[in-house]
């Protein structure tokens, strides 16, 4: 006789089925191979997620995006400039107030161009970088006004804000679009 039946307990000894390998690289849920999470914290999470491209957006989002980068330049420009100067209507700093409202209207330009693009992208469900496309506008439009000034082209300031803005429009819309995802669902079903 055996060491269980003299204790008067039977050892049970469970029958488990023979482990399932995954393929490399994956691994198993469900019984179904699944590749593994990237691993190396978020940059590297960011940067598979940032290479998730759409392709090209179509000529019809870019003039769209362009469109709307534009009306929210403008009316953001207004804004800064009316801002500004009911902030600074009681100094006494004469027409320096007109020229702190011409440069709070270039920069609400660039931003504001930014922000029109990102929200016309968004409408039209082309994922894309609120952040880039503000940034982007701002950036472009200060480096044709700032180049125009350093190399001291004779060229009038009409002229020099007329292309800061269309650059910072085309900006805007690129930074936009520099980090596209595939379009997003309608989450509303119809």
């Amino acid at each position: 006789m055996g060491a269980a039946q003299a204790t008067g307990r039977q050892r049970i000894i469970p029958m488990l089925p023979p482990p399932v390998t995954a393929a490399p690289g994956t691994h198993q849920h469900g019984g179904i191979d699944q590749p593994h999470a990237p691993r190396g914290g978020q940059a590297a999470q960011r940067a598979m997620r940032s290479s998730a491209t759409a392709g090209p957006p179509s000529a019809l989002a870019i003039l769209a995006e362009f469109g709307g980068a534009l009306l929210g330049g403008v009316l953001m420009a207004l804004l800064l400039a009316v801002v500004v100067g009911l902030l600074l209507v009681p100094s006494d700093l004469g027409m320096g107030v007109l020229t702190l409202q011409v440069y709070a209207g270039i920069i609400g330009f660039a931003l504001g161009g930014g922000v029109g693009a990102a929200l016309v992208g968004r409408w039209m469900r082309q994922g894309g970088s609120l952040w880039l496309a503000m940034l982007g506008g701002l950036l472009s439009g200060a480096l044709v006004a700032v180049g125009v000034r350093a190399l001291s082209l004779p060229v009038a300031l009409l002229p020099t804000l007329g292309i800061a803005a269309l650059v910072a429009l085309a900006g805007a819309v690129m930074g936009y679009n520099l980090r596209r995802r595939p379009p997003q669902p309608d989450p509303s079903p119809n």
